[in-house]
């Protein structure tokens, strides 16, 4: 493509667009009117030789081509904002501003408390407006929809290249039975693992995981699997499996 003479501003549009899926909201983000916005979407067809977005009842659904150009442009405006725009430097202690936190549960259990303690100590003038999701791949959604700034949990099942992600939390697996189930006196061995009922964290509600992987390349599986949705609702099943 020659990009000879070409304005900037549609880049501009794409991202807002990209970002708000809505032209009205785009419009206003970018700071023109909304039939400027759709004139510019009608120049960004035109230019790349695609629908770009598609109108549906969730608002404007980006197209392969779409989120092919996405993040190179939103790389691409960042870097000619940082290069253009002097910005002042971001001072934890006398920011004031309300991050869009989504996070699964398990976040929630075990990074969210000492996150509050740290900001507090640190940056007593951010706050955090926190969203609870289940699905990982819903967390991709709200994303896209601009209703979370980031999000922390497990990587989504579909890798989408232009989320940015980067490991916060490792953690391992364990073995976990009620305090009066028989086999808490017994060595728990292969044999007995696999006898057992096991409860499966899965969001998605789906029957087999990443253990069940490992265990399928020895020729092995559990006996019976019970989902659950959520880990933090898990310790009243343990009882009742006991």
């Amino acid at each position: 493509m020659d990009f000879h003479g070409i304005d900037l501003n549609l880049l501009v549009a794409f991202d807002a667009l990209m970002n708000e899926r809505n032209v009205t909201r785009a419009a206003i983000l970018v700071g023109v009117s909304q039939p400027a916005m759709s004139a510019a979407l009608s120049r960004l067809r035109k230019r790349f030789g695609d629908p770009l977005f598609l109108r549906s009842a969730d608002g404007l659904l980006p197209t392969a081509r779409a989120r092919d150009l996405s993040e190179p442009i939103s790389q691409a405006l960042r870097q000619i904002e940082a290069t253009l725009v002097n910005k002042p430097p971001f001072v934890p202690e006398k920011a004031s501003l309300t991050f869009k936190l989504g996070l699964s549960d398990y976040p929630v259990f075990v990074l969210l408390p000492s996150l509050l303690q740290a900001l507090g100590e640190k940056a007593p003038g951010i706050s955090l407006n926190v969203h609870a999701f289940s699905d990982r791949d819903h967390a991709v959604d709200l994303l896209d929809a601009g209703t979370i700034d980031a999000a922390i949990g497990v990587p989504p099942l579909h890798a989408d290249g232009r989320i940015m992600t980067q490991p916060v939390l490792r953690d391992e697996f364990v073995t976990i039975v009620a305090s009066n189930h028989p086999e808490r006196l017994h060595e728990m061995d292969m044999k007995n693992y696999l006898s057992l009922t096991h409860i499966l964290v899965s969001p998605e509600g789906e029957l087999h995981g990443i253990v069940d992987q490992a265990l399928a390349q020895q020729a092995r599986s559990v006996s019976s699997r019970s989902p659950c949705r959520r880990c933090l609702r898990c310790p009243p099943l343990w009882l009742k499996l006991a």
